[in-house]
């Protein structure tokens, strides 16, 4: 899927700008849908200590970088996506409509 970068900034709309997301470790997301709901690859499994000197897996919320070329990220795995114009940290579309005007 394609992204836009949101905001009118220009730095962010010429040349690379780097977004660095965790959807998994965002609270409002677990308060709302819970672990258990989100996609697998938004996890990575570590191996920690356990108690007893043996090694536990454990699952922590996988970063993920989306990279924007002059404004617009290709390729963007559709789950990604959904979320980042969910919390608006992206658009779906190039099309800046000011606030108060219904599309």
């Amino acid at each position: 899927m394609r992204l836009y970068v949101v905001g009118t900034d220009d730095r962010q709309r010429q040349g690379i700008y780097r977004a660095m997301i965790a959807p998994a470790g965002d609270p409002a997301l677990l308060e709302r849908d819970g672990a258990g709901s989100m996609p697998a690859d938004w996890f990575e499994e570590i191996d920690v200590a356990g108690e007893n000197g043996g090694i536990v897996k454990m699952r922590r919320p996988k970063n993920f970088t989306i990279e924007f070329v002059n404004g617009c990220a290709e390729h963007v795995p559709s789950n990604l996506a959904k979320y980042m114009i969910e919390r608006k940290l992206a658009r779906a579309t190039p099309i800046i409509i000011p606030a108060g005007v219904s599309a």
